[in-house]
């Protein structure tokens, strides 16, 4: 999000937390490993179904789940292990967007980043 006050995601999709972060670890990936903004962006937001950007054909289309589960995040995973990330210096908003689609929950929150 570009601020705590909005509730949709960040538009400017070339400047995110992702996109500066860089992969120390993916505990859970195979042969392929996420290396841009994109890769670790869909890996954390499917729960490592999908390990980058370029095998997904369409994040709400997965096999076994209709449509509305799949927009819903109901085809993946309830845990990950996640990624281990270093991130560059700033402040990053986010928010969840699964507790968002019921409407009564309101869950965000940031990140700042400082170097030492």
């Amino acid at each position: 999000m570009n601020s705590p006050d909005v509730s949709y995601p960040l538009e400017d999709t070339e400047n995110t937390l992702f996109d500066k972060a860089t992969v120390i670890d993916a505990p859970d990936a195979d042969d392929e490993q996420p290396e841009t903004g994109a890769d670790i962006a869909i890996a954390m937001a499917t729960a490592g179904h999908f390990k980058t950007a370029a095998a997904v054909p369409n994040p709400f289309t997965v096999e076994d789940c209709n449509e509305q589960e799949a927009q819903q995040l109901d085809c993946y995973p309830p845990s990950y292990h996640g990624l281990l990330l270093q991130l560059q210096p700033g402040v990053y908003y986010y928010m969840c967007s699964r507790n968002n689609n019921f409407t009564n929950r309101n869950q965000k929150a940031s990140i700042t980043v400082v170097e030492e």
